[in-house]
């Protein structure tokens, strides 16, 4: 028996066809019926041979639990770490949706590719209304995001030439941080000194500048004692990484950047500007 897939999306017509696209790759689903928790019900979705679920799908305009949430409490689970996660979004969404891969979503499924088109659906059969909120949000742009939260850090972000950050500027976009972004390493210094920015993400891999030097600027200036300092760079540079930590970093993170790793340092940076 394969390990089940729990279908959770909210829109009837678009679970539907999310189902049919499943039952055709060969994936047994089954669906969450929008009571309780969803991670529990992912926990008691599973095999009973394998004592594992196969995964979830969620939609963008899912709103019962935080995508970001779900991923992270996903791999932080012995029963659910291996799960998938599919991300049904409309075409407007696409870039969004694609960035998802990124930070955990493991297929995009777009709504031309499942038939869904929400501005002609059929009537819905009579079992299927009143228990499902069967409305759809007006479609956003690709450029349209979430207005900032005021408790979220504002965030400069020190790139390089090279533009190895992207991921990152997308995530914070997506997500609502304030942010600035500046590639030159002096222009970056001067602009942290002026502004209260409460976390500095530095790409200490660069050419033009050494890294270790910036984040020493970076820690003298007037708020720097009380600022987040983040460098970036490639995967097992023990030399970078001890330098940059000997530098003033408060975290080093490797090169793709990991969405869940880069909220967390996020989130501990507003809890040591509360204390």
């Amino acid at each position: 028996m394969s390990q089940p897939i729990l279908l959770a999306v909210q829109n009837p017509h678009l679970s539907a066809l999310c189902e049919q696209y499943l039952i055709a790759q060969g994936l047994e689903v089954r669906r969450y019926t929008w009571t309780g928790d969803v991670v529990q019900a992912m926990r008691a979705s599973t095999s009973e041979n394998t004592g594992r679920c196969g995964g979830i799908v969620v939609s963008l305009d899912f709103d019962e639990l935080d995508l970001m949430d779900l991923l992270e409490k996903i791999t932080g689970d012995s029963a659910l770490y291996s799960a998938k996660v599919f991300l049904a979004a409309p075409d407007a969404n696409r870039a969004d949706a694609e960035m998802m891969k990124g930070l955990g979503v493991d297929e995009v499924l777009l709504y031309s590719m499942l038939g869904f088109d929400p501005t002609n659906l059929p009537p819905l059969p009579e079992d299927a209304t009143g228990a499902v909120d069967t409305s759809l949000p007006p479609e956003a742009p690709a450029d349209s995001y979430p207005e900032v939260d005021p408790e979220k850090p504002l965030v400069l972000v020190i790139e390089a030439p090279d533009n190895s950050l992207v991921q990152v500027i997308h995530f914070l976009r997506l997500y609502g941080y304030p942010f600035e972004v500046v590639k030159d390493a002096a222009k970056g210094v001067a602009r942290f000194a002026e502004l209260p920015f409460q976390v500095a993400l530095l790409d200490a891999e660069r050419r033009d500048v050494d890294g270790g030097d910036i984040l020493s600027q970076l820690r003298a200036a007037p708020q720097g004692a009380g600022s987040v300092l983040v460098a970036a760079g490639p995967r097992r540079d023990d030399a970078l990484r001890e330098k940059c930590m000997s530098a003033g970093a408060n975290a080093f993170l490797e090169k793709p950047i990991r969405a869940l790793e880069l909220r967390r340092v996020l989130r501990s940076s507003v809890k040591l500007s509360s204390t």
